[in-house]
């Protein structure tokens, strides 16, 4: 095997009047791409059941394109706190944080510019079997309404399976909240503009959040079980369309958007998901530390798109892709029974996923 390597590609003039660029990791026949332009995976190539290699990440060939389409946060580092906080405020310590709303009267994803658009320092390197690229971000006392300076780094590495690891961390000296997740959205067909309703998926979860119809938790835990959100291995495996048009749990957010609970010890590498599709045999199997996921079957990627051309030059429909957002509750630091995203000096922000490729049986 050719030792692994990392090229440096032109990716277009950047938001902020600079370069970006989209740095390819290849490790034997494996490649996966990244740019600096919110840490956002940008593609990721593996083998199909007859050993052709396809694109499974939906994603753009511009970064001026990535950023038009930046309400979906395409394959981007989400932050300082992903997904929903309720009407834009939490308190922390006695103290009550206004925050920048951006989706009716809640925060989500970091508010109206999250980490998702902004410019990440990248450092690249080689390891035996691996290559990786190490992103970093100080986000700064106030940004978005959130307290203290925020040092976040996303080190995604590929190694000689084809496998992804993302290693998160955020670090405060003085309190605040974090939660950092990466907003991919897969299609393993390689072609990124059909449905992922024939995707079959698997989630090791027995929980979700009540949500509300602004898709944020009324802080009630429900059991899957006789609920579209039973995605257990221990029921018959089920594809994502099952229930994807037409159930009236899902009607108001146009398909999943919801958090599962994921089983096992928070901040242990476990399990946690696996997406397959049986006409290309591919499988992904997802590995988290993470609290829970937010399954997001790309219900508003149309709208959220504004047009931008995706990677085969025409704009992404919905339901043309899914997220499995590893990450801690939303609007948690709203809720104290739910997981702390509370950050300081002693309580770091320390997160890891694992994406596994594999073909089906």
């Amino acid at each position: 095997m050719a030792a692994p390597s990392v090229e440096r590609l032109v990716y277009g003039q950047a938001p902020d009047g600079l370069p970006a660029h989209r740095w390819v990791l290849t490790v034997g026949k494996y490649q996966a791409s990244f740019t600096e332009w919110g840490a956002t995976w940008v593609s990721w190539n593996i083998p199909d059941k007859s050993g052709k290699f396809d694109d499974v990440i939906l994603g753009f060939n511009d970064v001026s394109q990535l950023h038009r389409a930046r309400g979906g946060c395409f394959g981007s580092i989400c932050g300082r706190y992903a997904n929903r906080i309720g009407n834009a405020q939490f308190s922390l310590d006695g103290k009550t944080f206004l925050l920048e709303a951006n989706n009716g009267p809640n925060c989500n994803h970091g508010g109206r510019t999250g980490f998702d658009s902004r410019r990440w320092k990248a450092e690249v390197g080689t390891l035996h079997q691996a290559a990786y690229i190490r992103f970093t971000y100080i986000s700064n006392d106030g940004e978005e309404g959130f307290p203290g300076e925020l040092i976040t780094s996303a080190i995604y590495t590929l190694d000689h399976t084809g496998s992804v690891r993302l290693d998160l961390r955020a670090e405060c000296e003085t309190a605040t909240v974090a939660n950092l997740t990466n907003h991919a959205y897969f299609n393993l067909s390689g072609l990124s503009a059909s449905s992922i309703g024939d995707h079959c998926l698997q989630i090791l979860s027995q929980q979700y959040l009540e949500c509300d119809h602004s898709t944020l938790p009324t802080g009630k835990i429900y059991s899957v079980e006789s609920t579209p959100f039973n995605f257990h291995p221990r029921s018959s495996p089920k594809a994502i369309g099952t229930y994807l048009n037409g159930d009236p749990a899902l009607a108001h957010t146009r398909g999943y958007d919801h958090t599962l609970v994921i089983q096992g010890e928070i901040g242990h590498l476990r399990p946690a998901a696996k997406l397959s599709h049986p006409a290309s045999g591919r499988v992904i199997r997802v590995s988290t530390t993470a609290p829970a996921l937010v399954l997001y079957t790309g219900n508003w990627l149309k709208e959220v798109g504004d047009g931008a051309l995706g990677k085969a030059g025409k704009p992404y429909d919905n339901h043309s892709g899914v997220a499995l957002e590893t990450q801690n509750y939303p609007d948690a630091p709203n809720h104290p029974h739910f997981p702390s995203a509370r950050v300081d000096t002693t309580h770091p922000f320390v997160q890891t996923t694992v994406w596994e490729p594999s073909l089906q049986a």
